[in-house]
């Protein structure tokens, strides 16, 4: 009988990571794909990267990969490689890199809002903000230290005497600076361009320690006919600087104001002088003796 012979199939490994150039610095996900006619698994050098899924589909095998967030301002690569099944034969090695921690997303965007209300364009030079370079070498900007979830977050944001013009708060939408949690200190001083009224949605800055708008253009909310919102006194406890003389504000701030923990710290007599015009704000009566 006549015998054929067939030679083996030769061994292919077809492999590909999808994944960006850098993987995110507040954490990301990829995956790698592997054609083959051997059986084959994968190796890392790391464990910030973690598989979360398998799939097999004929001769392919699809790996789903989590990438946890930086814990530093520093990049960290890794090392991924396909290997064959029970030996340590390598067919495709992948050089991956995790960038360091940047500026939050979130805190990026409230930003890039708050320079068009604030008409960026027009502050002045030591002021400016190339929106085409990174935030953190935007002037006035600090940032905390610590990295939180592989991101930067504002600290401070200071921009006194920078020729702003426009409104914080307009009544339509939360003020981009309320988005930015983990900030500390607004001074926004000397800037009489800067108009509107102090936005309620401040009151959900847990961290907030300083405010300071002295000499703007702020008014009273006319449509709820507040001129300091009640609930700075209940939600901002960590308020110990608070300077809003020489404005539009004028009338009776509320009763809770005063019950504030920092309220004597504040010397709320200076925000009391005299504002623009013949506006002023005065403290609610003392209660009555029974």
């Amino acid at each position: 009988a006549l015998e054929i012979n067939q030679a083996p199939e030769a061994v292919f490994v077809n492999a590909k990571v999808n994944s960006p150039q850098f993987l995110h610095n507040e954490g990301d996900s990829f995956t790698l794909t592997v054609e083959s006619n051997i059986e084959v698994g994968y190796g890392l050098d790391v464990n910030w990267i973690i598989n979360t899924s398998k799939t097999v589909e004929g001769r392919t095998t699809t790996w789903e990969f989590q990438v946890l967030p930086v814990p530093t301002v520093n990049n960290r690569s890794a090392v991924l490689q396909v290997r064959e099944t029970g030996t340590q034969q390598v067919y495709k090695t992948f050089n991956m890199t995790q960038r360091g921690a940047r500026i939050a997303q979130k805190d990026s965007t409230a930003l890039v809002r708050f320079h068009k209300n604030m008409r960026g364009d027009n502050w002045r030079d030591t002021h400016l903000w190339n929106l085409l370079l990174p935030a953190e070498t935007w002037p006035g900007l600090t940032l905390e230290a610590a990295v939180r979830n592989g991101a930067l977050h504002v600290k401070k944001l200071e921009l006194s005497n920078g020729r702003l013009e426009g409104s914080v708060g307009d009544g339509t939408e939360k003020d981009p600076l309320s988005l930015l949690a983990y900030l500390e200190v607004i001074n926004l001083s000397n800037n009489t361009g800067v108009t509107g009224w102090l936005p309620v949605s401040w009151k959900d800055l847990d961290n907030l320690e300083t405010i300071n708008l002295e000499n703007c253009n702020l008014t009273n909310f006319m449509f709820l006919g507040y001129n300091i919102p009640a609930n700075y006194a209940t939600r901002l406890k960590n308020l110990t600087t608070f300077i809003i003389r020489n404005n539009l504000l004028n009338g009776v701030i509320p009763a809770e104001i005063t019950e504030h923990p920092h309220f004597e710290e504040w010397n709320f007599e200076e925000n009391m002088q005299p504002q623009k015009g013949t506006n002023r704000l005065t403290l609610p009566d003392a209660p009555a003796e029974p």
